[in-house]
């Protein structure tokens, strides 16, 4: 299954509800999840197909019973096979591990090595 995940930090709900509004049509259209990131009510209310959350956000178990079962709920876990494991005994859809590489979009608390992908 293909997903596109929306990551917008520091603006408010009406800004992201509208780009929700704009973006998840055209990309269930075509057969892509579109997840939310870290709001798994603004994902709920606006259908999205599901929600994304980092560790710091809301908790798993929480975001799942937002959302609802039928919904997608991913989880990071930077760079620990022991989050990972955990996150999925909870339930969570699918882990994420990273930053792999620099990146200039966020500050990554964690430099994932490519082996923990082995």
């Amino acid at each position: 299954m293909s997903c596109v995940q929306l990551r917008l930090k520091d603006l408010d709900d009406d800004a992201i509800c509208r780009a929700v509004d704009y973006l998840r049509p055209q990309a269930q259209r075509r057969g892509v999840a579109f997840l939310l990131n870290d709001r798994p009510d603004l994902a709920f209310e606006t259908g999205c197909d599901g929600v994304h959350v980092g560790q710091t956000d809301t908790p798993y178990r929480e975001a799942r019973a937002i959302v609802g079962a039928d919904r997608i709920v991913g989880v990071t876990c930077h760079d620990s096979r022991h989050l990972a494991m955990e996150a999925a005994e909870a339930g969570a859809d699918y882990v994420a591990f990273g930053a792999f590489y620099p990146t200039t979009s966020k500050e990554a608390p964690a430099r994932a090595d490519l082996e923990l992908l082995s």
